[in-house]
């Protein structure tokens, strides 16, 4: 069933285009020959799996939330998320369309007239840029763990700053 694409969106936070392509990007390789499994079959087939991964990274959802949802018992789920941080880093960490670059003079001057004809008055600017503050699980090592307390919010985060292009896609992050 494919239900309301805007229902799809809202779940996972892609469209189902975006869904698949990434799907394909994790799952599929074209350099390997497909592995024959033993023993008993994974419960949750590859875009659940990924549905998964992108609720337990999108949301505060906890662990027994995720699993009434997936029909899965804890262990599974765990199982399912640790795989999957780890494939999704490997797979991605050299993709194309995962990279973040900054845009060539090329790119930047069309990045500059797009916003210059919403906005007239702002001239010469190529992007925006945003903050965000990830809560991170603290570390056993002290030096590491007091590099990443944050005392305002009495909690342990990374502060990244991402600098987007007019066409919504990071160019910039640190």
């Amino acid at each position: 069933t494919h239900g309301d694409s805007s229902t799809f969106i809202i779940m996972t936070g892609l469209s189902r285009m975006a869904f698949q392509e990434l799907s394909t990007a994790i799952f599929v390789d074209n350099n390997q020959q497909p592995i024959l499994r033993r023993g008993r079959p994974e419960l949750l087939d590859c875009n659940a799996q990924l549905g998964l991964y992108l609720f337990f990274i999108g949301s505060t959802m906890g662990i027994k939330h995720l699993c009434l949802i997936f029909g899965v018992v804890p262990s599974s789920c765990s199982d399912v998320i640790n795989k999957m941080l780890r494939l999704v880093v490997k797979k991605l960490k050299n993709h194309p369309l995962a990279k973040v670059r900054f845009p060539n003079e090329e790119k930047m001057a069309s990045f500059a007239s797009l916003i210059q004809a919403r906005e007239p008055s702002v001239d010469d600017v190529i992007g925006f840029l945003d903050g965000l503050s990830l809560t991170s699980e603290c570390s056993s090592e002290v030096i590491e763990q007091n590099a990443m307390y944050n005392g305002y919010h009495s909690d342990t985060m990374v502060n990244n700053i991402f600098a987007y292009g007019p066409d919504g896609k990071a160019f910039l992050c640190a």
